[in-house]
């Protein structure tokens, strides 16, 4: 199953949103996905986005202007949080929303309200 979801995402989901974008005038990347293969433990996840997260929060030359990001980052896990792709897009979205109602620049897993 694991494969078959990278594969899905890699053929069409993915490459088609940017590639969609990039054929506009004006790009704009305010969602976009980082899909992990093959992670040891939730840990993996957690320290790619404490990377992703150093890495942005240093302001960026853009021209002649010096701009800082702001950014949100939500993760689920397969098959922890749910067994298919649709599903997981969903749970990872709602991580992201948690994140950003937890301020600028944070990072949180899904959260089952199950649980």
């Amino acid at each position: 199953m694991k494969s078959g979801i990278c594969q899905r995402w890699r053929a069409f989901g993915v490459q088609q949103k940017l590639h969609i974008l990039i054929q506009g005038s004006l790009i704009v990347l305010d969602e976009f996905l980082i899909l992990l293969e093959e992670i040891s433990s939730v840990e993996d996840v957690k320290l790619v986005a404490e990377k992703i997260m150093g890495a942005m929060s240093v302001a960026h030359l853009l021209g002649n202007i010096e701009k800082t990001i702001s950014f949100s980052i939500g993760a689920a896990v397969y098959p922890d949080d749910a067994a298919d792709e649709e599903r997981l897009m969903q749970c990872a979205d709602q991580a992201m929303y948690l994140a950003k109602g937890s301020g600028r620049n944070n990072f949180k897993f899904y959260q089952n309200e199950q649980a």
